[in-house]
């Protein structure tokens, strides 16, 4: 229902949906790489939550689910389906390697979680504006400007638990 939704208000607004052989390499690398820092960003989370029981990171690793379906839905709107990895395992090695990092350091204290849950949230942002630099199809921007306002607001949720 909700793709419906957004493919509707996409089609009213003149958006076009263009095939993945219209996509240039560069705009499929970005969508499998922001899938994959989705997951990381959920994966980190559930991680989190089951070391140290805080609703915080249940709530918001519930968001970064919703995010990586946006992803797949628009995803899927080119022709395109990429792999996922079960939870902690990513196909992109600097994902993979900082993840583990992230963990590590999550595990060490309460406050070292918050902080990597900033971390994350601040690494997902810089990301995105990246992204949304370049020429991008409107779909995506839609798409990744949603994301990237998901995660100012994860990222404020983490300032207020460390008090900044």
């Amino acid at each position: 229902m909700k793709r419906l939704l957004i493919i509707s208000i996409l089609i009213f607004f003149g958006v076009m949906i263009l095939p993945a052989s219209e996509l240039s390499q560069d705009e499929i690398s970005g969508l499998h790489y922001m899938l994959e820092e989705e997951k990381l960003a959920g994966d980190v989370y559930k991680a989190l939550d089951d070391i140290w029981n805080l609703r915080i990171f249940e709530n918001i690793s519930q968001a970064e689910d919703r995010h990586m379906s946006w992803v797949r839905d628009l995803s899927a709107d080119y022709g395109l389906v990429f792999d996922e990895m079960p939870q902690g395992e990513f196909s992109i090695p600097a994902l993979q390697s900082l993840y583990d990092d992230l963990l590590e350091k999550g595990s060490l204290s309460i406050k070292d979680a918050m902080e990597v849950g900033r971390l994350v949230e601040i690494t997902d942002i810089e990301d995105l504006d990246r992204f949304l630099q370049g020429d991008l199809p409107d779909d995506y921007r839609v798409v990744f400007e949603n994301l990237r306002t998901g995660s100012e607001h994860h990222l404020d949720a983490f300032n207020r638990q460390l008090g900044l």
